[in-house]
């Protein structure tokens, strides 16, 4: 264990308890956030950010989401019943701060949505991960049942760097 988790085990109730493929999944979600938001969205995380970056790489080129079905299919069941926002969903957006709520809900309660529209609603929740993350929430359940969310969105991240690369639409370490 490095220093870090052996603090955190010692010192933070439950972390002694998560699995370690849980931990490392969050360690490479953190990785792959850090650098999707610096390449792709330049250093500027919003959902209109998102919007604006997919929104051109949709222009440049159909939005291919054969990369992206499994995660499609995974969030869906996840955070919606039969079309509509489940339990899970308003989790995502603990507070007041709801931006990207409605387009997600939309998206998902709708099959006709087109391939950039799927591929923002992906992003809006990897986004409203990385915001639980890093804004504490996720640790008031000590990241239980959190392991295919994250695993699933660093794939997300992945695919979506490799899309932005692909059509120019990356800067710095992975342009």
């Amino acid at each position: 264990m490095t220093p870090a988790q052996e603090w955190l085990s010692g010192n933070v109730g439950g972390y002694a308890a998560l699995d370690p493929k849980d931990r490392q999944a969050i360690y490479d979600f953190a990785l792959l956030w850090s650098l999707f938001e610096a390449c792709v969205l330049e250093c500027e995380a919003s959902v209109p950010m998102i919007e604006s970056k997919i929104g051109l790489a949709g222009d440049i080129e159909d939005i291919d989401l054969t990369p992206f079905e499994e995660a499609l299919v995974y969030f869906r069941d996840r955070y919606f019943e039969a079309s509509n926002p489940g339990p899970r969903f308003e989790s995502l957006w603990p507070g007041t701060k709801k931006a990207g709520r409605e387009r997600v809900a939309a998206v998902f309660g709708n099959v006709n949505s087109g391939p950039s529209d799927k591929l923002i609603a992906l992003l809006i929740i990897v986004y409203r991960l990385r915001n639980n993350l890093f804004h504490g929430e996720k640790w008031a359940n000590f990241f239980v049942d959190q392991h295919g969310n994250f695993t699933h969105a660093g794939t997300v991240l992945m695919r979506t760097l490799e899309m932005c690369r692909a059509r120019g639409l990356t800067v710095g370490a992975y342009g």
